[in-house]
């Protein structure tokens, strides 16, 4: 059986996923003009509502069992494979009663909510096995793997999708047919990983299983808190809006969603990182996370800075003309989703130090502000607000979580300062190439900034690597 692999730097395990990220997007940015341009803005709208519900019944079936293999893999790779058998069993425990709660939902008062509901568990407890499978391999630092498997995963979802849309399905058979999906890639996942780790042959325990769910408790909390957080947004404002309004909305919502996997790479690339130095003391914690925050930077200013400059024509590309004006909800969503990500790398050190539970409280915390701020918000100034909620909220969170995550480790402020110069300039270049191209078709500016910021932010990593 494979060993784990040595620790990869963390540009290349960036490399790596990001490589499959490109190539899911591809895929995703196919789907989105294919659904945003097949479906009429009030399905859009319903479509929205779908996307909203599922993350978080991806949190809560997940139940943070794959951040914990991930994490329990990085230290002791001899446990994955019992663990992993572990992991599958509770997260079936747990969503059993999710499931059940949802048809009963269904059953007594039908609507397009509880049928949303129903399909939408039904699709994501196999994603919840595969993922666990795929934290295993993060664990190892088999990042080839898990950016093959993400990849696979985002060609079978998008391919049966399109396959729906074209034979004129509605909307909850759109969601529905990733059940199906979900259960044969989960099933290929967790096959590929019990064979590729060896470790302990002995079958999992009740214990492990318990021990495994009361790990995760924290992190579910904490991601489903986090998931709430942007899903608000729509069952909010349907309570205001008409369709055509929400549709609207839920278009840079959806394309929130669609970058949600970019940012949270960061995130996991890190993770395994941060969790061995939180084992070697404080100074190699400091280290990792300042390394942490110099990619979030990276990641988060050219992206809010390319989304800034070409969010009017990438609206219009994306959903037509019928989105025209509508340009303000994109940007500010794709900045709010900027500013979240010092947050993401604040909770994953806050986990990698088994403070799961102060990550879950201060996003519990930021989600209930959110939720208020959003009934406060909507009936006056309807999408417009919200959309300044999550920019005021999201810097303030983002700041909060990384200090959290960052006390009594001594981090380096003129280290994080000096690191993200290279982002700054990098971004002051490709912010030029965008503004001379911008009269061009939007995916022209958009590849070409891309190129110019990646080949002038890499030899920094070089040099530091």
């Amino acid at each position: 059986m494979a060993g784990p692999e040595p620790p990869a730097r963390p540009l290349m395990r960036l490399g790596m996923l990001w490589s499959a990220e490109a190539a899911q997007k591809v895929l995703s940015f196919l789907l989105f003009v294919a659904l945003s341009r097949g479906l009429t803005v009030a399905e859009n709208g319903l479509y929205g509502l779908y996307l909203s519900l599922f993350p978080l019944f991806a949190v809560a079936m997940n139940w943070g069992v794959s951040d914990i293999l991930t994490r329990e893999t990085a230290c002791a790779p001899e446990r994955s494979r019992r663990l992993l058998a572990a992991g599958l069993l509770g997260q079936a425990a747990v969503a059993l009663p999710v499931l059940l709660a949802a048809a009963g939902a269904w059953m007594f008062l039908r609507g397009d909510r509880t049928a949303a509901a129903l399909v939408t568990a039904l699709a994501v407890l196999p994603l919840a096995w595969g993922r666990s499978s795929l934290g295993v391999f993060t664990g190892h630092e088999h990042f080839g793997a898990a950016a093959l498997g993400q990849v696979l995963l985002r060609a079978l979802a998008v391919g049966a999708t399109l396959a729906m849309l074209w034979a004129g399905a509605g909307v909850p058979a759109l969601v529905g047919v990733l059940g199906p999906v979900h259960l044969l890639w989960a099933g290929g996942m967790t096959f590929c990983a019990w064979r590729r780790f060896g470790g302990e042959e002995r079958a999992p325990s009740a214990a492990d299983t318990r021990w495994l769910l009361r790990e995760g408790a924290p992190v579910m909390a904490g991601g489903f808190a986090a998931t709430a957080y942007f899903a608000v947004d729509l069952l909010v404002l349907g309570l205001f809006l008409n369709g055509d309004a929400l549709g609207r909305y839920a278009l840079g919502m959806r394309f929130l969603f669609m970058l949600m996997p970019l940012t949270e790479a960061v995130g996991g690339v890190v993770f395994p990182g941060l969790s061995r130095a939180a084992r070697e003391g404080a100074a190699a914690s400091a280290r990792a996370l300042e390394d942490a925050w110099r990619l979030a930077v990276e990641v988060g200013l050219p992206l809010a800075t390319g989304a800034l400059l070409l969010a009017e024509p990438l609206t219009v590309f994306l959903g037509g003309d019928q989105y025209a004006g509508t340009g303000f909800t994109l940007s500010g969503l794709t900045v709010a989703a900027a500013l979240f990500l010092p947050a993401l790398v604040g909770q994953a050190q806050l986990r990698a130090r088994g403070m799961q539970t102060l990550a879950a409280v201060l996003f519990a915390g930021a989600a209930l502000l959110k939720t208020a701020g959003a009934f406060l918000l909507s009936p006056a100034f309807g999408g417009n607000g919200l959309v300044w909620l999550n920019i005021v909220l999201g810097a303030a969170l983002g700041a909060v979580l990384f200090a959290a995550s960052a006390r009594g480790l001594g981090v380096s402020a003129r280290r994080m300062a000096l690191g993200i110069l290279p982002a700054l300039g990098a971004t002051t270049v490709m912010a030029a190439v965008v503004l001379v191209l911008r009269g061009y078709p939007v995916l022209v500016p958009i590849g070409a900034g891309a190129l110019v910021y990646g080949t002038a932010v890499l030899p920094s990593h070089r040099r530091r690597d």
